[in-house]
């Protein structure tokens, strides 16, 4: 459990770097990590161009996000099997 300094910490993107029209792709329901819909790739670029990343910084965020979700997905299996 983070305590109050650890969070005061934490980097946030400001809510008014988003353009109002992009507010339904929060709302979106299709958020699988290794198969992304349109609306998850668009907000991808979104916060990828608030944070104001290169393509490289880009693919390495995407990249390690599946590798975890992968790597979660084969645990969970494997404590199932037991």
């Amino acid at each position: 459990m983070r305590n109050i300094s650890e969070v005061s910490e934490l980097l946030c993107l400001d809510p008014k770097t988003f353009a109002f029209e992009d507010a339904a792709i929060f709302r979106s329901t299709a958020w699988k990590m290794l198969d992304p819909s349109d609306d998850r790739r668009a907000l991808d670029t979104i916060i990828f161009d608030a944070l104001d990343l290169t393509q490289g910084e880009q693919d390495g965020v995407s990249e390690a996000v599946v590798n975890l979700v992968g790597s979660r997905l084969r645990k969970a299996r494997s404590l199932k099997r037991k």
